[in-house]
């Protein structure tokens, strides 16, 4: 009987352990999956770089203090930096086709101060060629320039006017001058094997109503979008073939033309590959990005 009383308690202490720890388990799952759970859904946040060095919007970035990111999607290297009183972006292209689609049909940066991606202040620049403008030279996209031409501006067509979005009225656009009394600095530069090199500087109070509240928030974020033109083709001529006759394009969806990701089919040329390129925006969002108050 002694045995059989041995038993039952030992079973029942089994018993006892096995649903307190069932118990502990279920408590402290309900601490940690919502830390888990937000982990995952937070996208990552982008530091901002301190300006501490007065950076020269010229399209080089040799006063540029950290390395560049690199965005697989898009193919586009990006980098943000801030001080007290502007918003400073670079943005670095390497695929000829996309600096080719800038050139033709425009480059939009959107700056969201909500943090929330949405398209309500732009600035457009280069605004892109009229259908009139045509190539300084017929270089094609993969042979070097000239010494003497290399870093060259963009040519002149192209340069001395920008257009701005949701500035003065939201959901209205104006086209100034470059260095109008905005205060927004910009510049582009070809490097010599296709590419393109960009800079950008925004005063902060052309675009927050209290930088320095904004500044001292730490919950304050901001998104920043960059999106190219694309060539609309014609559907009429042969639903997008490159035979087609181009169109203007502001972003957004092609409507007829290459494979979605600006992929090559079988069979495709280069140069097919790279007009079906051409008729789908490039675009790339940096979705959230916290300003520094100081290095």
């Amino acid at each position: 009987m002694g045995i059989n009383l041995h038993s039952k308690w030992s079973n029942r202490r089994i018993e006892i352990i096995i649903k307190t720890m069932q118990i502990a388990m279920r408590y402290y799952s309900y601490l940690i999956l919502p830390f888990l759970l937000s982990g995952c859904s937070n996208k990552p946040i982008h530091n901002s770089t301190w300006n501490s060095n007065e950076i020269i919007i010229d399209g080089t970035f040799l006063d540029w203090k950290t390395d560049l990111t690199y965005d697989k999607k898009s193919k586009l290297l990006y980098n943000v930096a801030n001080d007290h009183t502007n918003l400073l972006l670079c943005l670095k292209v390497t695929e000829p086709s996309v600096t080719n689609k800038i050139m033709m049909r425009g480059l939009t940066v959107w700056v969201d101060t909500t943090g929330k991606q949405k398209k309500n202040l732009g600035i457009k620049y280069p605004m892109g060629r009229s259908r009139s403008m045509r190539p300084a030279d017929q270089r094609t996209p993969r042979q070097p320039m000239p010494e003497q031409q290399r870093e060259r501006p963009v040519r002149p067509q192209i340069q001395n006017r920008m257009e701005l979005i949701g500035f003065k009225e939201r959901g209205k656009s104006e086209v100034v001058p470059v260095g109008d009394t905005t205060g927004i600095e910009v510049a582009v530069k070809e490097d010599p094997y296709g590419g393109m090199q960009y800079e950008v500087k925004i005063p902060l109070q052309v675009i927050l109503k209290d930088p320095d509240e904004f500044l001292s928030d730490t919950e304050k974020l901001i998104s920043v979008g960059f999106e190219t033109g694309y060539i609309k083709m014609d559907s009429s001529t042969g639903g997008g073939q490159t035979g087609g006759r181009m169109g203007g394009g502001g972003g957004g969806r092609p409507s007829g033309g290459g494979p979605p990701g600006g992929g090559r089919p079988g069979g495709m040329t280069p140069q097919q590959g790279s007009m079906a390129n051409m008729t789908q925006a490039t675009r790339l969002w940096i979705k959230q990005i916290k300003l520094v108050i100081s290095e």
